[in-house]
Parts: structure tokens; C-alpha cells; sequence
């Protein structure tokens, strides 16, 4: 169980980061605030909320507004969510 907890804290931090970070479009940072949001609860079981997160953060990567560097840590956080969906 304790790996699941660090593959939802890695991708929180990925999250965190994309929020934070000045220069981000609203849109983008509200997608990523919501998939974290998403990530974090405990409504439904960690496969299906890093399938929703998923979807969320796929919108973003086609989004022309996503910044190249901003695609490439929402990857990463799909590559870590992805993970949990075999779970």
C-alpha cells in the first residue's frame, strides 16, 4: 500500500509544480488542480480516480496553450498514473 501512497505523492508534487509555476495558463493549471484534487480523494478506489486523472490531463497535453515543458511533466505524471491503474 505504501507504494501507491508515493506514486499519489509523486504525482501531487508533479501537480503542485505545474500550479505553482508562473507563466502556466489558468485553464492548464485549473485542469491540473483538478486531477490532483481527483488524485487525492478517497471516493472511489485508485484505479478508477487515476483513469479520470488521466482523461483530465490527456485534454491538457493537446491543449495549443500547454507550454512544451508543461506537456512534458504532465507525461510523466500520466506514465506514474498509469500504474495505478493495474492496481
Amino acid at each position: 500500500m505504501s507504494e501507491l501512497n508515493e506514486i499519489v505523492k509523486q504525482v501531487v508534487e508533479i501537480l503542485d509544480g505545474i500550479i505553482e509555476e508562473e507563466g502556466v495558463p489558468r485553464n492548464i493549471k485549473r485542469g491540473a488542480n483538478e486531477a490532483k484534487e481527483l488524485i487525492s480523494s478517497d471516493s472511489e478506489n485508485i484505479g478508477t480516480r487515476a483513469a479520470s486523472a488521466i482523461s483530465i490531463l490527456n485534454e491538457l497535453i493537446v491543449d495549443p496553450n500547454t507550454p512544451i515543458h508543461v506537456r512534458t511533466q504532465i507525461l510523466s505524471a500520466i506514465a506514474l498514473l498509469e500504474r495505478l491503474t493495474k492496481e
